[in-house]
């Protein structure tokens, strides 16, 4: 059975890998249900005449305005009132029909998406950042999800040009993952070992992506090495809640097994594979 949305909504602020981080808008849009409506007594009408009432009070029309405001709003709160709420009991019986039927609730979501995902024009630059050991292993893996762009070598320029160790874009829903493969330290030109992804590292350059609207996928660098296709598996469970059709041929893989994020005293400890 595949992950729920709160399954992955539980998960996202918790320090193991795969790390799925949903942009707020993506999730609001994922969780949004139709509300039921009272119907308002008063209108902005009313609210509208009210001032005018008490404006014309310095006007030559003094009170005689003043009244006829007043008749305007007793209108507003009777005749207008049943109007409205006509409205309103339509608009609640469709919703108790959204929220009764999966499928209507399930399309409510993907047009709330839809809007939500509209405005991502994201701004990319070819990228001539430095390809990590298991980057293309993971590049060739997720080219194997239908529907789905999935490429590489071009960075988000917000200012800065960050490069995605993968990009996945779904044309379908216009939405933009960032596909991370994290190492725990790196050589420099002295031979020492340096930390170079653990706790709190990569925490602004994730807040950059999200606040553009894309989700952001951190996989350890161990598990691409051992769990490839686990990790695409992953991925493509992670678009079934989009409802986008990545196919049964991942049912039959063994799901990613989780690794512990590290912090930066742990990461010189974490074995390169």
């Amino acid at each position: 059975m595949g992950k729920s949305v709160q399954d992955y909504l539980d998960r996202q602020n918790d320090n193991f890998y795969p790390k799925i981080l949903i942009p707020q808008a993506i999730q609001k849009a994922l969780i949004a249900k139709p509300e039921l409506k009272e119907t308002e007594r008063f209108s902005d009408f009313s609210f509208f005449m009210g001032a005018l009432g008490v404006v014309s009070l310095f006007t030559p029309v003094g009170w005689i305005g003043m009244i006829g405001a007043g008749a305007a709003i007793l209108y507003d709160a009777t005749e207008g009132y049943k109007e409205r709420d006509v409205e309103t009991q339509k608009e609640n019986e469709k919703a108790k029909e959204i929220l009764s039927n999966p499928t209507l609730l399930q399309n409510y979501m993907k047009s709330n998406l839809a809007e939500t995902l509209s405005s991502n024009k994201p701004k990319l630059a070819i990228s001539d950042a430095r390809l990590g050991k298991y980057d293309n292993t993971l590049l060739m893996a997720l080219r194997d999800i239908p529907n789905c762009v999935v490429k590489s070598g071009e960075g988000l320029n917000l200012g800065y040009t960050f490069t995605p160790d993968v990009i996945i874009h779904v044309p379908s829903l216009n939405l933009w993952i960032d596909i991370e493969v994290d190492e725990p330290w790196f050589v420099d030109e002295l031979g020492q070992k340096q930390p170079i992804h653990y706790i709190g590292k990569d925490r602004y350059r994730d807040e950059r992506f999200l606040q553009s609207n894309w989700v952001v996928f951190r996989f350890a660098e161990e598990q691409v090495a051992k769990q490839v296709e686990s990790c695409t598996k992953e991925v493509a469970d992670f678009l079934q809640l989009f409802d986008v059709n990545t196919s049964s041929k991942f049912r039959s893989i063994t799901t990613i097994k989780k690794i512990r994020c590290w912090t930066y005293e742990q990461a010189l400890d974490v074995l390169r594979y």
